[in-house]
């Protein structure tokens, strides 16, 4: 059992927020670069990741 240390999280929170955010970038970015490869798994994939985060 994990025990959630509420500081330890707070302390850890913008890192952790900067992170999805860049990795965000990182799928819109490979979304936009395989656009060509019309509704390929990996496309289908990276452009449901983008439509949760929105």
């Amino acid at each position: 059992m994990t025990i959630l240390d509420p500081q330890l999280m707070a302390e850890r929170a913008p890192a952790l927020i900067e992170e999805n955010l860049r990795l965000r970038d990182l799928v819109r970015r490979m979304a936009e670069q395989l656009a060509h490869l019309g509704n390929s798994e990996l496309l289908v994939e990276a452009r449901k990741v983008l439509a949760e985060q929105a």
